[in-house]
């Protein structure tokens, strides 16, 4: 038996009391599998309400009778940077006077460049920022 809810709790007013219902209804030796952002950008609005670091993971999952077996990160901190200077001249036109022009845009590329040579070294950066997590939890 297993519960999936993927990219659904940031999109939940209350997600604990969404947790209480998981660990209800999910019998003993019960898998639950979630995946949530960290971090992002306002979607789905007004039905948008937060984002989970791993420490909400794992001070409510056990509390409601799980046990994590396997919490990852998605992405570094490097990784999520480099998408939002991707976005940078679709937010600009959203939201600024005017879209970012051509030397602005050029000017990203070697900042880029920069991001992905500094993630082959990264050690850790997800601890500051991740793209979101991946948790698959036992029922107790």
């Amino acid at each position: 038996e297993a519960l999936l809810c993927t990219e659904v709790l940031e999109h939940i007013p209350d997600a604990v009391s969404a947790l209480k219902e998981f660990s209800r209804i999910i019998k003993p030796g019960g898998t639950l599998l979630i995946t949530a952002p960290f971090a992002s950008l306002t979607h789905f609005a007004p039905y948008h309400f937060c984002g989970y670091n791993k420490y909400w993971y794992e001070y409510h999952l056990p509390k409601l009778g799980f046990n994590i077996e396997v919490l990852d990160h998605n992405g570094s901190w490097f990784h999520f940077i480099a998408q939002e200077l991707r976005r940078s001249r679709f937010i600009s036109k959203m939201y600024s006077l005017k879209g970012l022009g051509l030397i602005t845009r050029v000017a990203v590329i070697p900042i880029l460049m920069l991001l992905t040579i500094l993630s082959r070294f990264d050690r850790g950066s997800h601890e500051a920022l991740c793209f979101g997590y991946m948790i698959r939890a036992t029922k107790n």
